[in-house]
């Protein structure tokens, strides 16, 4: 296969983000400050460090000639068409019903980016570095984006949250994740109150606010 060696600065535009993307992902994942809310994000850290491996072997071997594709047959573009329409339309919903998954969020921001290369014809068939650059720049503000508009309490604003209204919690909090016995998006904290009582409460992830306080025995 033909390949094309572009400058050495273009891969490492490449591939700065792209670990940026995977270290701030991992971090997510497997740090202790969000307990398990964004355990479902771990194949997107594996996408962004697949594209630094990239980065790397292309500064090796160069990155494949761009070839030409032809036009598509007009059943292929009505099943193209219809596939991204309900594509888009489930991304929008997931905004709307499930704005505490950072996968929507990267979703969408991949979704806008893939838009944009379509309507952009230079860009179809384009596999310079800067390129795919471009992709975990996109995926960078599609976190940021989360964060600003989201901004979920670690375990430990949790558990502040919950002794600013009266209690005293155990020092650990877990995210519930798809139990129907509990509200979706919130902190299992056990405390008590100040006489002793203990209490098992759920803590909105993204307020402190205690949703739910069950007694326990």
């Amino acid at each position: 296969m033909e390949r094309i060696h572009y400058p050495k600065w273009k891969y490492a535009v490449m591939a700065v983000p792209s670990f940026l993307n995977a270290a701030i992902l991992c971090y997510l994942v497997f740090g202790d400050a969000y307990d398990n809310l964004f355990s479902s994000i771990a194949g997107w850290a594996g996408l962004a460090f697949g594209w630094g491996i990239v980065s790397l072997i292309g500064l090796r071997i160069g990155m494949p000639k761009p070839v030409e594709s032809g036009g598509w047959k007009r059943l292929s573009d009505a099943i193209i068409a219809m596939g991204g329409t309900a594509i888009v339309a489930l991304n929008i919903y997931w905004l709307y019903d499930r704005p505490l998954w950072l996968s929507t969020w990267l979703l969408t921001g991949m979704i806008v980016w893939i838009i944009v290369e379509l309507l952009v014809p230079r860009w179809r068939n384009n596999n310079s570095p800067l390129h795919y650059a471009s992709l975990m720049a996109v995926l960078l503000a599609a976190t940021a984006a989360y964060f600003l508009f989201v901004h979920p309490m670690t375990t430990e604003q949790a558990l502040a949250s919950v002794r600013g209204q009266g209690y005293h919690p155990r020092p650990w909090a877990s995210y519930c994740r798809s139990d129907e016995q509990v509200p979706v998006g919130c902190y299992l904290v056990e405390a008590s109150t100040a006489d002793g009582v203990p209490y098992r409460l759920y803590v909105d992830v993204r307020d402190g606010a205690v949703l739910r306080a069950e007694p326990v025995g």
